[in-house]
């Protein structure tokens, strides 16, 4: 099969349902995730005017919000904490919800907690950390695959780097993800980024949007999990494709990813939703490899 550039209509816009939650205490720079199809977690982030940069106070706290009778409440727990902060990294995975490092107000962090979603336990726990861990970092993105958690890069001052680190739940063992692939000709992985989404779906990571290096590009990037390999998925020119932006979401439904928001040029901050459709990627280039025969 030919490995030339995937070619497809592959963005849309989509039609946006509103949906008005009344929530306990809005935070901003916080972390959602979906634990069931019953329930989304909210940890941490900041409250006060980000604009005036005034009364700015991060959170250590969870909210769980239940989508069938439409009501928040707060978990309560007892013993150790996670130090409140907001920038970070949220999975779930086993059951849990693991949390990793972000900003205290002060510094960037690279500690990683877990809590158990699953019966009356309400209590936190530390959890060690073996391998190549990454540095401390904030505005990054984390996605599960394979009974791992994978970040790509994020801001950490002067270490900020384009890797790739996987970090393995059940050994609790960090690696990153080589390069060498590089020297046999095979595409650079994205340049270094923060405020980009990245979301796994089958075999592949995607990662989206971000600013590097005071530019906003709109590249969807693609890592192969099984041949460790990136690449970027360029659609046709009938492809409603989103621009650049940074802090935007992203999330997976189905077989599509839908990303939402975000900062676009000129701090403006969208309100546009767009669709990028899995079941369209990888094209099959069956026709025109017969073609050149």
């Amino acid at each position: 099969m030919s490995s030339s550039p995937t070619i497809s209509p592959l963005w849309c816009r989509s039609r946006k349902k509103h949906v008005c939650l009344d929530v306990l205490q809005p935070h901003d720079i916080t972390t959602l995730v979906s634990f069931t199809k019953k329930s989304m977690f909210v940890f941490g982030g900041y409250t006060g005017d980000i604009h005036s940069n005034s009364n700015l106070a991060n959170k250590n706290d969870l909210f769980e919000y239940n989508f069938t009778t439409g009501q928040w409440s707060e978990w309560k727990f007892e013993g150790r904490m996670p130090v409140p902060r907001s920038a970070h990294g949220a999975a779930v995975y086993d059951g849990k919800l693991w949390i990793f490092a972000g900003y205290d107000g002060n510094a960037r962090l690279n500690d990683m907690w877990s809590v158990s979603l699953l019966g009356d336990s309400r209590t936190w726990e530390e959890v060690p950390q073996r391998g190549d861990c990454p540095p401390t970092c904030c505005n990054f993105p984390v996605a599960v695959a394979r009974d791992s958690m994978f970040v790509f890069s994020g801001q950490s001052g002067a270490k900020i780097t384009n890797s790739l680190f996987q970090f393995h739940f059940k050994t609790k063992f960090w690696a990153r993800i080589s390069t060498e692939h590089i020297l046999r000709g095979a595409p650079a992985p994205p340049t270094r980024r923060y405020g980009h989404t990245m979301v796994a779906f089958d075999r592949h990571l995607y990662v989206f949007g971000g600013t590097a290096d005071n530019t906003l590009p709109n590249d969807l990037h693609c890592f192969d999990l099984d041949s460790q390999t990136w690449s970027i998925i360029q659609p046709s020119a009938d492809s409603q494709v989103p621009s650049g932006r940074l802090f935007h979401a992203a999330a997976v439904v189905g077989d599509a990813m839908y990303v939402f928001g975000g900062t676009v040029d000129n701090n403006v901050r969208s309100r546009e939703m767009f669709r990028f459709q899995f079941s369209c990627y990888p094209r099959c280039t069956l026709h025109d490899d017969f073609g050149r025969l």
